[in-house]
């Protein structure tokens, strides 16, 4: 009875039904911040985790609830990660995820598009991250403003420009 069970259960789910412990530890946020306004400063952030629902042919249905975490930043310079890791900038100790949360996703003009909460630094607002999907691999891009959301408020933009574009890379097992 019980395997009759399980059977129907599997036969009922959607097709293409993601659940949260499916993300692996592939999944990243990459980065990308005007330096001293003429280089860059690149790194990324790992450790993502969380819910997410998407089934391409059930796009209404569909919920993204992510976190990833800030202390996991990385450019490649440790001098540099233990300072954007400080009050000055993340505050890690006191904001240690920096999560998403879909309000909705759709389809439109062949792209998909979710709109949602990001809680960056204690502060939330409304954002949409247009995305794809393949072969397990969700890929979003998006521009953030820091001043937005209080990081390294006091750090002027010819050391730290205002906008960060951020990709998000979140692989599926």
């Amino acid at each position: 009875m019980r395997f009759l069970f399980i059977f129907i259960a599997y036969l009922w789910l959607p097709i293409g039904l993601i659940a949260q412990s499916n993300i692996s530890e592939a999944s990243k946020a990459t980065f990308e911040i005007s330096n001293f306004k003429f280089k860059s400063v690149k790194g990324t952030f790992s450790g993502m985790n969380g819910n997410l629902i998407f089934e391409e042919s059930d796009i209404e249905n569909a919920q993204f609830d992510i976190c990833i975490n800030s202390k996991s930043i990385n450019t490649g310079n440790e001098k540099r990660d233990d300072h954007l890791k400080n009050a000055d900038f993340f505050n890690v100790e006191k904001f240690p995820s920096i999560c998403y949360t879909s309000t909705i996703v759709s389809y439109v003009n062949g792209q998909f598009i979710t709109k949602g909460f990001l809680t960056l630094h204690g502060v939330t607002k409304e954002i949409a991250i247009p995305f794809t999907y393949n072969d397990n691999v969700f890929y979003g891009s998006f521009t953030v403003n820091r001043f937005d959301y209080g990081v390294g408020a006091d750090v002027n933009t010819f050391m730290v420009g205002s906008n960060a574009t951020i990709v998000i890379q979140c692989v599926i097992e």
